[in-house]
């Protein structure tokens, strides 16, 4: 009888190559994502204030107690949420991820984002006010799919004014399709949830719960950034036979290479030759 344990992977490698076309870097320093927004680089950030009334779908002006603050540089975009609040009103109940959006627990801010600004997939990222996340994608207008986990970072943060929310996207979150000249057009729709009052606002006017979400996004300009990622992830199983007391072991690795924005090479390394025998 053989019992088999395997370890995968023993380690990530990461490695990242930037080339900026045509521009510097945005930002001089790292911004941390702590939820504290406290770094120098949040004062030139863009900012957006303008909401709507999506839930229930009056479309009434929403603005006032929200701004979202926009930075970007080599690795991705930053984008800070401040949420003006009583704090005796703030829900920040946790749960798991992906579980909190129906029903949900807790008060929410998230953008949706067309990479390719071409109305066809939205990338959901959000977070409520006890730091827990949903992620996703959108297609076919509205339709919401829980299932995609991506590779972001965000933090929140309580005062006694409100709440404040971190998060970064890496332009090597998903593939993109390549646009010509010296900038990137997305489409976008970022919105609140004010769970006390159980209403959402968001920039855009749409809701992935109408008709109309995708088609009337926003849209906003970011340099144009090429990006390369190589991870590689090394494994070894071990298997040991009780009839003839041998050990086997193999090794091999996985790669994935995302040789730019839009282009991705995954390949698996599984060598004959990392078998290695040993008697007891």
């Amino acid at each position: 009888m053989k019992s088999t344990s395997a370890w995968k992977p023993i380690f990530n490698l990461n490695y990242y190559f930037f080339l900026l076309f045509f521009f510097p870097s945005t930002l001089s320093s790292e911004i941390v994502i702590d939820g504290e927004l406290s770094e120098e680089e949040w004062k030139t950030a863009r900012e957006i204030n303008k909401f709507y009334e999506v839930f229930p779908f009056s479309l009434n002006d929403a603005s006032g107690d929200t701004r979202i603050l926009i930075q970007e540089d080599g690795k991705g975009i930053y984008i800070g949420f401040i949420n003006i609040q009583a704090k005796e009103t703030i829900r920040a109940n946790q749960h798991q991820r992906d579980q909190g959006a129906r029903p949900p627990v807790g008060d929410q801010v998230g953008i949706t984002i067309d990479f390719d600004n071409d109305g066809k997939t939205g990338y959901r990222f959000s977070v409520n006010a006890g730091g827990s996340i949903n992620d996703g994608t959108v297609i076919n207008e509205n339709e919401q799919n829980m299932d995609w986990d991506g590779d972001w970072l965000s933090a929140t943060s309580i005062a006694d004014t409100g709440w404040f929310a971190e998060i970064f996207i890496p332009w090597t979150i998903t593939s993109m399709k390549s646009q010509k000249g010296e900038e990137r057009t997305v489409g976008f729709c970022f919105y609140r949830m004010l769970l006390s009052e159980y209403k959402v606002s968001a920039t855009c006017r749409g809701s992935p719960y109408v008709n109309k979400f995708l088609s009337v996004f926003d849209e906003m300009n970011f340099k144009q950034y090429e990006v390369s990622k190589l991870d590689f992830f090394p494994y070894i199983t071990i298997s040991d036979d009780s009839v003839t007391e041998e050990q086997n072991t193999k090794t091999g690795a996985e790669i994935f290479w995302k040789i730019d924005s839009s282009k991705q090479l995954n390949a698996t390394f599984n060598p004959d030759f990392g078998q290695v025998e040993s008697g007891r």
